[in-house]
Formats: structure tokens, C-alpha cells, sequence
């Protein structure tokens, strides 16, 4: 970390209480931590120190347009639960949360909001929790859908970005292709399972895409269908175990640090496709 000794308004090293609250200190015009807010505009200041080290990279006024901006993350597993929480941690005004599936004991190796205390509850339900303890000021709309081709249409609407996270590869086609379609900028996760490189992870056009299996199939889709570039996806330059069988399933295995940084790739391309250039 940086050093901090000309930045007064920063919060001290040493906490004490165990609510660990922001409190005004009479006769100062900073919070400390304490186990009262009382007297302290507590989100206010609370947001405006969060996204500081943010708002030294792209500027107030990103912040203003992040702030401003509704993202959409379809699929909340290993992928879509971390890309959730970095564009949250960015500042994002809303984000609509979809994904209709439970905690599983499986996704304790690589999923964000997985622990051994919530298995069996909604994802978004948990994400939604997660995130209000993060970011105080985001508007989150937790929606317990399985999408599908037939009502995605229902739910993809009124929003600056798409992020897809969406393993069901009937589902993925049809959501990109009405992104496509009705010009909604959109951003898609290519295969990240069976993999232990996160640095031969890239982001790029559909087209350059290569040795993803995934990324192979996608192709053939949206060419089949005249589309040959155009869509922005996150892959791997890395070669996967295939899947194996488990108890008469064909599962494809998942390290803990592969599809959290796929997340995060997804994220970092929706924040600097909603803000621009850097100021």
C-alpha cells in the first residue's frame, strides 16, 4: 500500500468496538471508528472514502457516470459472483442480479458467496447480502430466474450493460444475439473451467478466440447466423482437462483462481466501456 500521511480524512489502523461503525469525533470533521453513527452522515462518508483509491485512477466524473449506470449480470457462479462484486466495489449505481440456482456444497472451491454456513440458499439472495455489506449505495435487483431462450427478453432491458456469465450454451447464443440485435453492449465469458493459468486469460473480439472448445462452438454459432465479429468475450489461451465422470455425470473440473480472475476481467471491461477514457 501507498503511504497515506497527507490524506487526513483516512481511517486509522487501530479499530476498536466490534461493530466497527463510523462515528464523528467532537470538534473534528472526520469519522473514526467506533460502535455508534451517531452525529456522523455515515454513508456519505462512508462512499466517498470507498471509491477513493477508484476515483484517483479514472476521475470524479467517471465515478459520477458509474454511479449513474445499470449493469446486468446473468449467472452468479464462480464467474458471475466475482464480476458481480468488482463492478459493485467500482462504484456501479444498479445491478441487476439473475441467476435461479442454490449454493452447493461443489462450489465451496471457487465461488465467492459459497461457505459451509449458506449451502442451499439462493445465490442471488446471498450476492444481494454481500454486496449491501460492500457498497451501501447500490441499488441491486436480485431476480431468482433460470434464463432461457424463451423469457430472457423479459428481463434484459433498461440496462448500459450486459455481462454474461451463462454455462447453458442455448441460453448463452440466444442472449447474445438479442444484445446484438438491439445494439445493448454486452461482454461474455468463455470457458474458464479446467484450468490453473490465470495469466493466459484474454479479452478480446469473438474472432480471435483459439483452443477454447467454448469459444470454438460460440464461433460456429454466430457465424451460422452471419455474425463473424463483434462481440467482446473474456478466454483462455490455455488448453482444458476435459470433464470426467462423477457418480455417472461428465463434469468438468474448476480451480479457485481461474474463474474468479474471468470475473474480474469481465468487470474491468464493462467500467472502462461505461466510463471511456481515463481522465
Amino acid at each position: 500500500m501507498g503511504a497515506t500521511k497527507g490524506l487526513p480524512f483516512l481511517l486509522p489502523r487501530s479499530i476498536k468496538g466490534n461493530h466497527r461503525n463510523l462515528v464523528n469525533t467532537k470538534g473534528k470533521n472526520s469519522c473514526f471508528y467506533s460502535t455508534s453513527i451517531e452525529g456522523c452522515d455515515f454513508v456519505a462518508e462512508l462512499e466517498r472514502k470507498s471509491l477513493l483509491r477508484t476515483s484517483l485512477i479514472i476521475g470524479s466524473r467517471a465515478l459520477e457516470k458509474l454511479a449513474k449506470s445499470r449493469v446486468i449480470v446473468c449467472g452468479l457462479g464462480g464467474v458471475g459472483g466475482s464480476a458481480a462484486e468488482a463492478l459493485a466495489r467500482s462504484g456501479i449505481g444498479f445491478i441487476k442480479l439473475i441467476d435461479g440456482d442454490v449454493i452447493d456444497v461443489t462450489n465451496l472451491n471457487r465461488q465467492l458467496i459459497a461457505t459451509l454456513d449458506n449451502i442451499g440458499n439462493y445465490k442471488v439472495i446471498e450476492m444481494e447480502k454481500r454486496l449491501k455489506s460492500v457498497a451501501k449505495k447500490v441499488i441491486l435487483e436480485p431476480l431468482k430466474v433460470m434464463l432461457t431462450p424463451e423469457n430472457l427478453r423479459d428481463y434484459i432491458k433498461d440496462t448500459d450493460y450486459v455481462v454474461d456469465c451463462i454455462d447453458d450454451v442455448p441460453t448463452k447464443t440466444a442472449l447474445i444475439f438479442f444484445c446484438l440485435e438491439n445494439q445493448i453492449p454486452i461482454v461474455s465469458a468463455m470457458g474458464a473451467g479446467g484450468r490453473l493459468d490465470p495469466s493466459l486469460i484474454r479479452i478480446g473480439d469473438i474472432s480471435e478466440t483459439k483452443i477454447d472448445p467454448l469459444s470454438k462452438v460460440m464461433r460456429k454459432r454466430l457465424r451460422d447466423n452471419g455474425v463473424r465479429s463483434g462481440l467482446q468475450v473474456v478466454y483462455s489461451l490455455e488448453t482444458p482437462v476435459k470433464a470426467k465422470e462423477v457418480e455417472g455425470k461428465m463434469i468438468i473440473g474448476s480451480s479457485s483462481f481461474v474463474p474468479p480472475a474471468f470475473g474480474l476481467s469481465l468487470a474491468s471491461v464493462v467500467v472502462k466501456g461505461l466510463v471511456g477514457t481515463v481522465e
